[in-house]
């Protein structure tokens, strides 16, 4: 569900609210490759290309 939420945020283009949203669940679980890869799409549109990878 959570996962869920990040998708939409990103598909709102709320990348920030996306980033942090993959943060919360990252620190449950830091090896959650979905949550890592939608947390770098959401830092790659915002243009924070370094951060992204």
């Amino acid at each position: 569900a959570k996962l869920l939420k990040v998708r939409l945020l990103i598909a709102l283009k709320d990348y920030s609210s996306a980033i942090a949203e993959s943060g919360y669940i990252l620190k449950a679980d830091e090896n959650n490759l979905e949550a890592l890869l939608l947390r770098g799409q959401a830092y790659y549109y915002l243009a924070d290309h370094d951060v992204a990878l």
